[in-house]
Protein backbone atom coordinates (compact mmCIF):
# COMPACT_ATOMS: atom_id res chain seq x y z
CA UNK A 1 0.00 0.00 0.00
CA UNK A 2 1.46 2.91 -1.28
CA UNK A 3 1.78 6.56 1.13
CA UNK A 4 -1.15 8.18 -0.52
CA UNK A 5 -3.49 5.38 0.51
CA UNK A 6 -2.01 4.97 3.63
CA UNK A 7 -2.60 8.88 3.95
CA UNK A 8 -6.42 8.81 2.57
CA UNK A 9 -6.92 5.91 4.87
CA UNK A 10 -5.84 7.83 7.84
CA UNK A 11 -7.45 11.19 6.81
CA UNK A 12 -11.08 8.78 6.72
CA UNK A 13 -10.69 7.47 10.00
CA UNK A 14 -10.40 10.73 11.35
CA UNK A 15 -13.08 12.45 9.37
CA UNK A 16 -15.42 9.49 10.92
CA UNK A 17 -14.33 10.09 14.46
CA UNK A 18 -14.90 13.79 14.25
CA UNK A 19 -18.14 13.07 13.00
CA UNK A 20 -19.24 10.85 15.54
CA UNK A 21 -18.35 13.05 18.13
CA UNK A 22 -19.90 16.41 16.38
CA UNK A 23 -22.62 14.40 16.02
CA UNK A 24 -23.66 11.75 18.45
CA UNK A 25 -21.05 12.16 21.21
CA UNK A 26 -22.42 12.52 24.76
CA UNK A 27 -20.69 13.45 27.73
CA UNK A 28 -23.39 12.65 30.08
CA UNK A 29 -24.65 16.09 30.86
CA UNK A 30 -26.46 16.71 27.50
CA UNK A 31 -29.88 18.45 27.87
CA UNK A 32 -31.60 20.46 30.20
CA UNK A 33 -35.27 19.90 31.25
CA UNK A 34 -36.96 22.88 30.89
CA UNK A 35 -40.57 24.07 31.32
CA UNK A 36 -41.23 27.51 30.45
CA UNK A 37 -42.61 29.04 34.05
CA UNK A 38 -45.56 30.61 34.49
CA UNK A 39 -45.95 34.19 36.06
CA UNK A 40 -45.83 34.52 39.63
CA UNK A 41 -48.74 35.92 41.56
CA UNK A 42 -48.50 39.30 42.68
CA UNK A 43 -47.90 39.63 46.43
CA UNK A 44 -48.93 41.64 48.96
CA UNK A 45 -47.20 42.46 51.68
CA UNK A 46 -47.92 45.15 55.24
CA UNK A 47 -45.08 46.49 53.82
CA UNK A 48 -45.39 46.85 49.98
CA UNK A 49 -46.23 44.84 47.01
CA UNK A 50 -44.40 42.50 44.82
CA UNK A 51 -45.30 42.14 41.25
CA UNK A 52 -43.62 41.10 38.27
CA UNK A 53 -41.42 43.03 34.94
CA UNK A 54 -40.73 41.92 31.75
CA UNK A 55 -37.61 43.56 30.27
CA UNK A 56 -36.73 43.14 27.18
CA UNK A 57 -33.15 42.19 26.41
CA UNK A 58 -30.58 42.87 23.19
CA UNK A 59 -31.86 40.02 21.77
CA UNK A 60 -35.71 40.90 22.14
CA UNK A 61 -36.06 37.96 24.72
CA UNK A 62 -37.92 38.56 28.20
CA UNK A 63 -35.64 38.69 31.20
CA UNK A 64 -38.18 38.25 34.05
CA UNK A 65 -37.49 40.79 37.18
CA UNK A 66 -39.64 40.65 40.52
CA UNK A 67 -40.27 44.34 41.19
CA UNK A 68 -40.50 44.99 44.59
CA UNK A 69 -42.26 48.55 45.84
CA UNK A 70 -42.83 50.15 49.40
CA UNK A 71 -46.41 51.75 50.61
CA UNK A 72 -44.79 54.86 49.82
CA UNK A 73 -42.95 54.59 46.71
CA UNK A 74 -39.15 55.56 46.69
CA UNK A 75 -37.38 57.26 44.02
CA UNK A 76 -34.83 55.15 44.30
CA UNK A 77 -34.51 51.60 43.46
CA UNK A 78 -32.09 48.35 43.82
CA UNK A 79 -31.48 46.24 41.21
CA UNK A 80 -30.36 42.55 41.98
CA UNK A 81 -29.62 39.05 40.82
CA UNK A 82 -27.80 36.14 41.69
CA UNK A 83 -24.45 34.55 41.39
CA UNK A 84 -23.06 31.71 39.13
CA UNK A 85 -25.74 29.65 37.88
CA UNK A 86 -27.99 31.02 40.78
CA UNK A 87 -31.67 32.20 40.09
CA UNK A 88 -33.67 34.65 42.12
CA UNK A 89 -34.79 31.61 43.89
CA UNK A 90 -31.74 31.27 45.57
CA UNK A 91 -32.12 32.60 48.78
CA UNK A 92 -32.30 36.14 47.46
CA UNK A 93 -36.07 36.87 47.84
CA UNK A 94 -35.10 37.65 51.40
CA UNK A 95 -32.91 40.17 51.11
CA UNK A 96 -35.50 41.92 48.37
CA UNK A 97 -37.95 42.02 51.22
CA UNK A 98 -35.72 43.49 53.62
CA UNK A 99 -34.71 46.51 51.52
CA UNK A 100 -38.46 47.33 50.19
CA UNK A 101 -39.06 46.68 54.26
CA UNK A 102 -36.68 49.51 54.93
CA UNK A 103 -38.26 51.79 52.48
CA UNK A 104 -36.17 50.94 48.73
CA UNK A 105 -38.04 49.88 45.56
CA UNK A 106 -35.80 46.59 44.34
CA UNK A 107 -35.41 44.97 40.95
CA UNK A 108 -34.61 41.10 41.32
CA UNK A 109 -34.02 39.78 38.38
CA UNK A 110 -32.53 36.38 36.47
CA UNK A 111 -30.28 36.96 33.52
CA UNK A 112 -31.15 35.56 30.31
CA UNK A 113 -31.38 31.38 30.22
CA UNK A 114 -31.63 30.99 33.73
CA UNK A 115 -34.79 31.00 36.13
CA UNK A 116 -38.05 33.24 35.22
CA UNK A 117 -36.29 34.47 32.25
CA UNK A 118 -36.33 33.32 28.24
CA UNK A 119 -33.40 32.24 26.05
CA UNK A 120 -31.84 28.90 24.66
CA UNK A 121 -30.41 26.76 25.19
CA UNK A 122 -30.48 27.17 29.10
CA UNK A 123 -28.07 28.15 31.55
CA UNK A 124 -25.80 29.79 28.81
CA UNK A 125 -23.17 31.34 31.41
CA UNK A 126 -21.09 34.53 29.66
CA UNK A 127 -19.99 37.69 31.29
CA UNK A 128 -20.38 39.73 28.01
CA UNK A 129 -24.32 38.58 27.82
CA UNK A 130 -24.57 39.09 31.73
CA UNK A 131 -23.44 42.79 31.28
CA UNK A 132 -25.93 43.52 29.01
CA UNK A 133 -29.00 42.03 30.59
CA UNK A 134 -27.75 44.21 33.91
CA UNK A 135 -27.49 47.43 31.56
CA UNK A 136 -31.42 46.40 29.63
CA UNK A 137 -32.52 46.61 33.28
CA UNK A 138 -30.58 49.76 34.29
CA UNK A 139 -32.39 51.32 31.10
CA UNK A 140 -35.56 50.11 32.37
CA UNK A 141 -35.20 51.35 35.66
CA UNK A 142 -34.03 54.70 34.49
CA UNK A 143 -36.69 55.47 31.24
CA UNK A 144 -39.81 53.06 32.27
CA UNK A 145 -39.78 52.96 35.97
CA UNK A 146 -38.27 57.09 36.02
CA UNK A 147 -36.33 56.04 39.17
CA UNK A 148 -33.90 58.80 39.95
CA UNK A 149 -31.16 56.74 42.04
CA UNK A 150 -30.22 53.43 40.96
CA UNK A 151 -28.07 50.88 43.42
CA UNK A 152 -26.90 47.83 41.66
CA UNK A 153 -26.48 44.61 44.14
CA UNK A 154 -24.63 41.54 43.19
CA UNK A 155 -23.18 38.32 45.35
CA UNK A 156 -20.27 36.09 44.42
CA UNK A 157 -20.27 35.88 40.29
CA UNK A 158 -23.07 38.70 39.93
CA UNK A 159 -21.36 41.33 42.55
CA UNK A 160 -18.69 41.05 40.28
CA UNK A 161 -20.69 41.64 37.07
CA UNK A 162 -22.18 44.80 38.58
CA UNK A 163 -18.51 45.79 39.77
CA UNK A 164 -17.79 46.29 36.11
CA UNK A 165 -21.78 46.89 35.43
CA UNK A 166 -20.97 50.53 37.15
CA UNK A 167 -17.63 50.77 35.98
CA UNK A 168 -19.23 50.58 32.24
CA UNK A 169 -22.17 53.54 33.06
CA UNK A 170 -20.35 55.91 35.64
CA UNK A 171 -23.68 58.67 34.44
CA UNK A 172 -26.53 55.82 35.47
CA UNK A 173 -25.20 54.26 38.71
CA UNK A 174 -25.19 55.94 42.04
CA UNK A 175 -23.77 52.97 44.05
CA UNK A 176 -22.29 49.21 44.35
CA UNK A 177 -23.06 46.51 47.14
CA UNK A 178 -21.04 43.59 46.10
CA UNK A 179 -20.52 40.92 48.46
CA UNK A 180 -18.04 38.00 48.52
CA UNK A 181 -17.48 39.01 45.00
CA UNK A 182 -15.90 37.02 41.65
CA UNK A 183 -13.36 39.55 41.13
CA UNK A 184 -10.77 37.35 38.90
CA UNK A 185 -9.78 34.30 37.72
CA UNK A 186 -8.38 32.23 40.37
CA UNK A 187 -4.21 32.17 40.29
CA UNK A 188 -4.12 28.16 39.96
CA UNK A 189 -5.53 28.74 36.56
CA UNK A 190 -2.72 30.65 35.41
CA UNK A 191 -0.31 28.87 36.78
CA UNK A 192 -1.77 25.87 35.48
CA UNK A 193 -3.32 26.30 32.35
CA UNK A 194 -4.13 22.16 32.26
CA UNK A 195 -6.84 22.94 34.58
CA UNK A 196 -9.07 24.45 31.73
CA UNK A 197 -7.72 22.91 29.13
CA UNK A 198 -9.40 19.69 30.19
CA UNK A 199 -12.37 21.22 28.77
CA UNK A 200 -11.20 22.02 25.56
CA UNK A 201 -12.61 18.60 23.79
CA UNK A 202 -16.25 19.37 24.44
CA UNK A 203 -15.00 23.35 23.79
CA UNK A 204 -14.15 22.13 20.55
CA UNK A 205 -17.43 19.89 20.02
CA UNK A 206 -20.01 22.57 21.29
CA UNK A 207 -18.32 25.07 18.89
CA UNK A 208 -18.49 22.77 15.81
CA UNK A 209 -22.41 21.91 16.85
CA UNK A 210 -23.40 25.59 17.38
CA UNK A 211 -21.60 26.46 13.99
CA UNK A 212 -23.70 23.68 12.08
CA UNK A 213 -27.05 24.28 13.61
CA UNK A 214 -26.55 28.20 13.01
CA UNK A 215 -25.90 27.57 9.33
CA UNK A 216 -28.06 24.59 8.44
CA UNK A 217 -31.02 24.92 11.45
CA UNK A 218 -29.85 21.61 12.81
CA UNK A 219 -30.72 20.91 16.87
CA UNK A 220 -27.40 19.42 17.95
CA UNK A 221 -27.34 19.09 21.60
CA UNK A 222 -25.65 21.53 23.20
CA UNK A 223 -22.55 20.43 25.83
CA UNK A 224 -22.83 20.80 28.99
CA UNK A 225 -20.30 20.62 32.42
CA UNK A 226 -21.59 20.65 35.64
CA UNK A 227 -21.40 23.96 37.72
CA UNK A 228 -20.20 22.58 41.31
CA UNK A 229 -17.69 20.00 42.42
CA UNK A 230 -15.36 19.16 44.85
CA UNK A 231 -11.59 19.67 44.13
CA UNK A 232 -10.33 16.80 41.61
CA UNK A 233 -14.31 16.65 40.30
CA UNK A 234 -15.06 17.77 36.28
CA UNK A 235 -16.84 21.09 37.50
CA UNK A 236 -16.16 24.17 36.41
CA UNK A 237 -16.11 25.87 39.66
CA UNK A 238 -14.35 23.03 42.09
CA UNK A 239 -14.14 24.17 45.56
CA UNK A 240 -13.77 22.84 48.78
CA UNK A 241 -16.74 24.61 49.78
CA UNK A 242 -19.04 23.08 46.65
CA UNK A 243 -21.17 20.16 47.24
CA UNK A 244 -19.48 17.25 44.87
CA UNK A 245 -21.29 16.41 41.82
CA UNK A 246 -23.33 13.35 43.21
CA UNK A 247 -25.08 15.45 45.90
CA UNK A 248 -26.93 17.59 43.01
CA UNK A 249 -27.70 14.30 41.11
CA UNK A 250 -28.75 12.35 44.46
CA UNK A 251 -31.52 14.29 44.62
CA UNK A 252 -30.01 16.88 46.70
CA UNK A 253 -29.54 13.48 49.55
CA UNK A 254 -27.26 14.31 52.27
CA UNK A 255 -26.90 18.01 52.13
CA UNK A 256 -23.16 19.30 53.43
CA UNK A 257 -24.33 22.67 54.28
CA UNK A 258 -27.07 24.70 55.63
CA UNK A 259 -26.60 27.14 52.90
CA UNK A 260 -27.33 23.81 50.32
CA UNK A 261 -30.14 22.01 52.40
CA UNK A 262 -31.88 25.45 52.39
CA UNK A 263 -32.26 25.72 48.49
CA UNK A 264 -35.09 25.08 46.48
CA UNK A 265 -35.73 21.41 45.72
CA UNK A 266 -37.57 22.37 42.88
CA UNK A 267 -37.29 25.71 40.61
CA UNK A 268 -39.20 27.82 38.44
CA UNK A 269 -38.46 26.57 34.75
CA UNK A 270 -35.87 23.43 36.51
CA UNK A 271 -32.52 24.28 37.54
CA UNK A 272 -29.59 21.35 37.17
CA UNK A 273 -26.01 21.45 38.16
CA UNK A 274 -24.95 22.25 34.93
CA UNK A 275 -23.62 25.03 32.19
CA UNK A 276 -23.06 25.66 29.29
CA UNK A 277 -19.33 24.73 28.11
CA UNK A 278 -19.38 27.58 25.59
CA UNK A 279 -19.41 30.23 28.27
CA UNK A 280 -16.20 29.37 29.57
CA UNK A 281 -14.86 31.51 26.39
CA UNK A 282 -17.07 34.29 27.70
CA UNK A 283 -14.57 34.96 30.92
CA UNK A 284 -12.38 37.46 28.73
CA UNK A 285 -9.62 40.14 30.09
CA UNK A 286 -11.91 43.28 29.10
CA UNK A 287 -14.80 41.81 31.51
CA UNK A 288 -13.19 40.68 34.75
CA UNK A 289 -13.82 43.17 37.32
CA UNK A 290 -10.21 43.42 38.94
CA UNK A 291 -9.51 45.19 35.03
CA UNK A 292 -12.32 47.77 35.32
CA UNK A 293 -12.00 48.86 38.95
CA UNK A 294 -10.49 52.13 38.39
CA UNK A 295 -13.38 53.29 36.10
CA UNK A 296 -15.61 53.14 38.87
CA UNK A 297 -16.58 56.54 40.06
CA UNK A 298 -19.78 56.20 42.30
CA UNK A 299 -19.73 54.84 46.04
CA UNK A 300 -18.86 50.94 46.52
CA UNK A 301 -19.06 48.87 49.36
CA UNK A 302 -17.48 45.45 49.28
CA UNK A 303 -18.07 42.43 51.61
CA UNK A 304 -15.76 39.78 52.16
CA UNK A 305 -15.45 36.23 53.73
CA UNK A 306 -12.00 36.03 55.44
CA UNK A 307 -12.32 31.64 55.43
CA UNK A 308 -13.81 32.32 51.87
CA UNK A 309 -12.16 29.47 49.70
CA UNK A 310 -14.04 30.27 46.59
CA UNK A 311 -13.70 33.93 46.36
CA UNK A 312 -10.29 34.25 48.21
CA UNK A 313 -10.99 37.65 50.46
CA UNK A 314 -7.42 38.94 48.80
CA UNK A 315 -8.72 39.28 45.18
CA UNK A 316 -11.76 41.53 47.41
CA UNK A 317 -9.00 43.71 49.53
CA UNK A 318 -6.50 43.93 46.39
CA UNK A 319 -10.16 45.34 44.05
CA UNK A 320 -10.89 47.99 47.17
CA UNK A 321 -7.30 49.18 46.89
CA UNK A 322 -7.97 49.82 43.25
CA UNK A 323 -10.81 51.93 43.26
CA UNK A 324 -9.39 55.19 42.47
CA UNK A 325 -11.75 57.59 45.56
CA UNK A 326 -12.64 57.31 48.99
CA UNK A 327 -16.46 56.83 49.02
CA UNK A 328 -15.84 53.09 49.66
CA UNK A 329 -15.95 50.97 52.10
CA UNK A 330 -15.03 46.86 53.23
CA UNK A 331 -16.65 44.76 55.66
CA UNK A 332 -15.37 41.61 56.92
CA UNK A 333 -17.07 38.49 58.00
CA UNK A 334 -15.41 35.93 59.90
CA UNK A 335 -17.29 32.96 57.75
CA UNK A 336 -17.07 30.88 54.06
CA UNK A 337 -18.34 32.26 50.60
CA UNK A 338 -21.62 30.90 51.07
CA UNK A 339 -22.29 31.37 54.88
CA UNK A 340 -22.32 35.15 54.54
CA UNK A 341 -26.21 34.01 53.26
CA UNK A 342 -27.21 32.10 56.50
CA UNK A 343 -28.28 33.16 60.06
CA UNK A 344 -26.15 35.94 61.88
CA UNK A 345 -23.67 36.66 58.69
CA UNK A 346 -27.24 38.03 57.08
CA UNK A 347 -28.40 39.72 59.30
CA UNK A 348 -25.52 42.01 59.70
CA UNK A 349 -24.75 42.31 56.54
CA UNK A 350 -28.31 43.34 55.56
CA UNK A 351 -27.62 46.14 58.17
CA UNK A 352 -24.67 47.74 57.25
CA UNK A 353 -25.97 47.33 53.30
CA UNK A 354 -28.59 49.52 54.63
CA UNK A 355 -26.92 51.94 56.27
CA UNK A 356 -24.46 52.36 53.10
CA UNK A 357 -27.89 52.81 51.25
CA UNK A 358 -29.28 55.62 53.55
CA UNK A 359 -25.91 57.37 53.53
CA UNK A 360 -25.50 57.30 49.03
CA UNK A 361 -28.63 56.58 47.47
Amino acid sequence: MNKFKKGAIILGLIIIVMIFFVFFYNNEYSGFQYIKPGIKEDTKYSYGFQSTKLIKAVDGSNIEAWYYTPKLRSDSVIIMTGGMAATKEDGLEKYALYFMESGYSVLLFDYRTFGGSEGMPRHWLDMGRQLDDFTSVVTFAKEILKFDSIALWGSSYSGGIALTTAANNIADIDCVISQVSFIRNPEEFETNPGLMLRFLPWLLIDSARLKINNTFSLNLEPIYVPAFGKPGENAFLVSSESPSIDYFENNKANPESVYWDNLPKEYRGGWENKILIRGLIGFEDQYLPVNNMEKIMCPVFLLTAENDMTVPAKYIREAYERIPHNNKRISTFDCGHFDIYIEDNYTRAVKEQIEFLNEYL
